[in-house]
């Protein structure tokens, strides 16, 4: 008996689909294993190299220092191996950020329009709305959820902080000042506080108007209407206590549905792993910019400006960026199972999104609000973009 299987008009006998599902499983190995190697040989030389500055440092030749130090790396590889915690599966990644723009791109013939008509068919997120789309409406508010859902959006990015009473609320700042009409710490204030103040709304830096209507939402209320509304989250955790690892465990329970609707981000790979320790299956992204230590924020083109002007200070800061960077870019991902990279725009490469992809890792651009860098992204690089303004999309 024949068995065929149909899919775009052309027939696959049984035995191909098996032929081709078992050339995925070995490729998918390869890639693991090919990861693992890779780490194992960068931990081995940076060891070496460390061990080479001993040497030249105290003159040491003995033996058992080099025996030491030689072994040394391959104790860490398995250490590392042995807390390291296991990617979500690539289908529940799908199911949240639809198809891979890259790998759609990288199978595609370069003379065929088949795989063309396809991708027009294809659900794959090209456009995150960055805070809500803090321009088009008050950043983090459901005014703005709302608007984004209206313009078609099917991914948004929101952050979330705690309130003095373990509140989840979704607020960008740590501070008041800039986007309400009250001050001091968010942390410090209860839930009950910040409903009595009113949101800003600041499309140009000079201007801040305020919104009677538009209050700083709780995340059940995000959750619950982007869940109605088919909407995939993005959540940016800004406060990283313990308290907000609670939370989020908490309310994965209680809506399993969220496995496979929202992915946990934010700078600060401790609190990711906390999250992934406890919950393997909840999909993990991590922020990354250059000069994270060093400057309040960072531009490639005008440049950044320095978080201390005190000389030794600003050294110290500029070691840590060294290390995080080594870090993030070698070790950390593996470690934590990350699904996703944000990586900051201006840094971005199709050498560096290429890397990321052949170590089964999407990236994502941030933030992108000029229409030719949107472009670029997505019809360039192939890969989606978070942005403030939702007037020009893919």
């Amino acid at each position: 008996m024949n068995n065929t299987i149909v899919y775009f008009g052309k027939q696959f006998s049984s035995q191909t689909i098996l032929s081709f599902s078992a050339a995925i499983i070995i490729q998918e190995s390869n890639l693991n294993l090919n990861m693992k190697l890779s780490i194992c040989l960068t931990v081995y030389g940076a060891f070496l190299l460390l061990y080479s500055i001993i040497i030249v440092a105290i003159e040491a030749t003995s033996f058992y220092v080099g025996l030491i130090f030689t072994i040394l790396p391959f104790l860490c590889f398995i250490i590392l191996n042995w807390f390291a915690i296991p990617q979500p599966s690539e289908a529940v990644i799908r199911e949240i950020l639809g198809e891979n723009l890259w790998i759609i791109e990288r199978d595609r013939h370069p003379l065929s329009g088949e795989n063309e008509s396809a991708e027009e068919d294809t659900f794959a997120i090209k456009t995150v709305a960055h805070r809500a789309c803090g321009l088009d409406a008050p950043e983090n508010s459901m005014a703005a959820i709302k608007s984004c859902k209206n313009k078609g959006s099917k991914c948004i990015e929101i952050d979330l902080w705690l309130t003095a009473d373990n509140i989840a609320v979704v607020f960008h700042d740590d501070t008041l000042e800039r986007m309400t009409n009250g001050f001091g710490p968010i942390k410090i204030k209860t839930f009950q506080a910040l409903q009595e103040l009113k949101l800003a709304f600041q499309p140009e830096p000079h201007i801040k108007q305020t919104f009677v209507e538009a209050k700083i939402p709780t995340l059940d209320e995000c959750i619950k209407f982007c869940l109605e509304s088919d909407i995939k989250l993005i959540l940016d955790v800004k406060d990283t206590s313990d308290e907000m690892v609670h939370t989020l465990l908490a309310m994965y329970k209680r809506n399993p549905v969220l496995y496979r609707r929202v992915i946990v981000s934010g700078f600060d790979p401790l609190f990711i792993y906390k999250i992934r320790s406890a919950d393997p299956q909840i999909a993990c992204s991590m922020a990354w910019r250059p000069e994270y230590f060093t400057s309040v924020s960072f531009d490639a083109v005008h440049g950044s400006k320095r978080c201390s002007q005190l000389l030794h200070r600003h050294y110290f800061s500029l070691v840590m960026d060294y290390i995080s960077a080594w870090l993030f870019n070698h070790i950390l991902f593996y470690l934590l199972g990350l699904s996703v990279v944000l990586l900051h725009k201006d840094v971005l490469s199709a050498r560096t999104v290429a890397r990321w992809q052949n170590r089964g890792i999407r990236v994502m651009a941030w933030t992108v609000n000029n229409k030719t860098e949107k472009d670029y992204f997505v019809n360039v690089l192939h890969i989606p973009y978070l942005t403030d303004t939702l007037s020009y999309t893919h």
